[in-house]
């Protein structure tokens, strides 16, 4: 099997440096938010290399094909009966189990999944390694290994009767025609010379015997088996080909239960395919018919303590890379004047600048700013979860993506106006050319001519959306426009997407639904699902 290790006798160096890279995960989250990475320091730490037990439970199951052909021509192994083929089949599984080569191939294919297949849901493979031929000869059930079977024609007694008779043995006197008589020239009548008055005569066909050997057996009473083509045998060939079916599991019992919390934490799979832990995979087993992998995952954990700005914050780390998985939410208190501003910003634009500028001072802020500029407040906040995991608090992180929200609306609250009003002009404009031009007849006929005609108020209606929407993208872009000149240098990025349109989006819904509706009824002619509405509430135009 390809790339077996053993435990090592002492963990390697990279261990025991995850202290380090702790520190500097800690710093890179403070730095900027209102701590300097070098104002990070470690004070304490004690590293322990845990052994993460695990194994793959392999097992081969046959999948058969199969295929049959007339005679006896078996090919590969032969057996008496199918249920024999198939006992054979899943005790060669036992045989596959210690095969150097299906090892070989199984170590390939699980070096090839990320982290070496540690952690893997359950799947399965075919294996090229294995693969068998059977056969099962059985005899023609038709003709029971005779070749031949009985004449359906003669009913196996080699002569039919005569077609020229019937079975009869005669045949009408072709003078008489069965009358027993011919006329004379004078009138009167005599017995029939031809059959002397019988009128009837020998059958010619069979010579009087009434039956004729069976032209489909040629008098043999058998005719060749057509089931099994003469030979008297089916041969019946399984093509066997072997799957791999693995699961996965951690060995509780063998592995620490707080290690396997850290490892559940940081994700089953993620623990290898993520570099937390080196895995090895050790020397295969075979009990009974089942192969077993063990893996062996060597995880770092470090209990630490940081000095950010002289205060002492415990904390642990897991993993290769020095992920922080326990601390305190620290960052709350370091940031929270920059959220001070924010809310101070969201109350009304006095003294926006130096609010603007206050709260800039913070990283965090200044992220969650760029971000609300293009995208939505869920996707600011998985974010922030995942670049601050357990720094700060998701109360916290809520707040301040609340309020930066909110400040973003106070800052750009008059372009969001020109923009709706803008906005509004322009949908005006395309309901104008929809309604009062031909544009909206051109539509009708096209529709009448599809059989679609019923559904001409949905086209109405998808124009009424597309104006809305022409509305809440315009107050988006006046306002990306004005938080461009208002937000400093820092807080832009070179990301696409326009911040959130407020309640002047909301707002441009009816003011766009009502201009529709303004031009749909000065339309000629005028909107017939408007008409019908008027009608039902008593106006009669």
């Amino acid at each position: 099997m390809s790339r077996l290790e053993q435990l090592p006798p002492e963990p390697a160096e990279e261990h025991f440096l995850i202290p380090l890279k702790g520190t500097k995960e800690l710093a890179l989250m403070l730095d900027g938010n209102g701590v300097k990475a070098d104002q990070v320091r470690l004070v304490k730490h004690d590293t322990q290399v845990h052994v993460v037990h695990a194994q793959m439970l392999i097992e081969m199951k046959p999948d058969m094909t199969t295929s049959q052909r007339s005679g006896n021509q078996p090919v590969g192994k032969t057996l008496p009966t199918k249920e024999a083929v198939m006992a054979d089949a899943v005790a060669r599984a036992i045989v596959l189990a210690n095969d150097a080569n299906v090892h070989a191939e199984i170590g390939e294919f699980l070096d090839k999944k990320p982290g070496r297949s540690f952690g893997e849901k359950p799947f399965r493979f075919k294996l090229a390694a294995a693969h068998e031929q059977y056969s099962v000869v059985d005899k023609c059930l038709k003709c029971n290994g005779a070749t031949t079977n009985p004449c359906k024609t003669c009913n196996a007694s080699g002569s039919a009767p005569c077609t020229g008779c019937v079975g009869n043995g005669f045949t009408q006197c072709p003078v008489c025609y069965a009358t027993g008589q011919q006329q004379r020239a004078d009138g009167s009548r005599m017995p029939c010379t031809k059959c002397s008055g019988t009128g009837r005569s020998m059958c010619m066909t069979c010579q009087g015997q009434k039956f004729l050997r069976c032209a489909v057996c040629a008098g043999q009473g058998r005719t060749s088996c057509t089931e099994c083509d003469r030979t008297g045998f089916w041969t019946h060939i399984f093509d066997a080909h072997w799957h791999v079916e693995a699961t996965f599991e951690l060995e509780r019992k063998m592995t620490l239960p707080e290690v396997i919390e850290v490892v559940e934490l940081l994700g089953v799979q993620k623990t290898a395919t993520e570099g937390h832990a080196e895995i090895l995979r050790l020397v295969p087993e075979v009990v009974t018919d089942k192969l077993i992998l063990p893996y062996a995952g060597l995880l770092p954990v470090a209990q630490v303590e940081f000095s950010v700005i002289g205060k002492t914050h415990p904390a642990v780390l897991a993993g290769l890379h020095g992920r922080i998985i326990e601390i305190e939410p620290l960052l709350d208190t370091y940031i929270k004047p920059g959220v001070s501003a924010l809310v101070k910003l969201s109350k009304g634009p006095m003294a926006a600048a130096a609010l603007v500028a206050s709260a800039c001072r913070f990283k965090l802020v200044r992220q969650v700013l760029a971000g609300l500029t293009h995208h939505s407040k869920g996707h600011v906040y998985q974010k922030l979860k995942n670049e601050y995991p357990l720094v700060v608090t998701e109360k916290f992180a809520k707040a301040t993506i609340r309020y930066a929200d909110l400040a973003l609306l106070a800052l750009a609250e008059g372009p969001r106006w020109r923009g709706l009003a803008v906005g509004a002009v322009a949908a005006a404009a395309a309901y104008a050319a929809y309604f009062t031009t031909p544009a909206r007849e051109a539509v009708r006929g096209m529709m009448i001519g599809q059989r679609l005609e019923q559904h001409l108020l949905a086209v109405d209606v998808l124009i009424w959306a597309l104006g809305c929407g022409m509305a809440v993208i315009a107050v988006k872009i006046f306002a990306a426009k004005a938080l461009k000149k208002i937000l400093p240098q820092t807080v832009q990025v070179k990301e696409h997407g326009l911040p959130a349109a407020g309640r002047q989006g909301w707002i441009g819904m009816p003011i766009t639904l009502v201009l529709w509706l303004v031009f749909a009824f000065f339309s000629q002619p005028r909107a017939e699902w408007l008409t019908s509405a008027l009608q039902k509430i008593g106006i009669n135009l």
